[in-house]
């Protein structure tokens, strides 16, 4: 599936940071991934976001908007921007100071933005 695309989104990676590296990629490709912390008794929270690119494609990851459930990449020529937004209902509360679904707006608004 990878070598078909240029460019790959994954959400919902159940990778912890320790996990990042040891993931297998094909030839060519480069990953970058968002990981959330591992909880209490070592287990792992579902979310988590990556992007895989072909190395022959230029970019930037734009550090200052990603966080482990939205990650922001800027490809000279448009910004690609990769989030998990969590259901409505969801207990964001507990792990979080700031409602997800604000976190990718104000990417969306800021990227445009964003001096390259």
């Amino acid at each position: 599936m990878i070598t078909s695309n240029d460019i790959c989104f994954i959400q919902e990676t159940y990778l912890s940071p320790s996990q990042e590296e040891a993931l297998p990629l094909p030839s060519g490709y480069t990953i970058i991934m968002n990981s959330r912390p591992v909880k209490a008794r070592g287990r792992l929270t579902a979310r988590g976001v990556a992007v895989v690119i072909k190395d022959s494609i230029p970019f930037t990851l734009c550090r200052d908007f990603s966080r482990p459930d939205l990650i922001v990449v800027d490809f000279h020529s448009f910004f690609l921007i990769g989030a998990y937004i969590l259901p409505q209902n969801s207990n964001w509360q507990k792990w979080s100071t700031v409602d997800p679904a604000l976190k990718f707006a104000v990417a969306v608004v800021l990227c445009p933005s964003n001096p390259r």
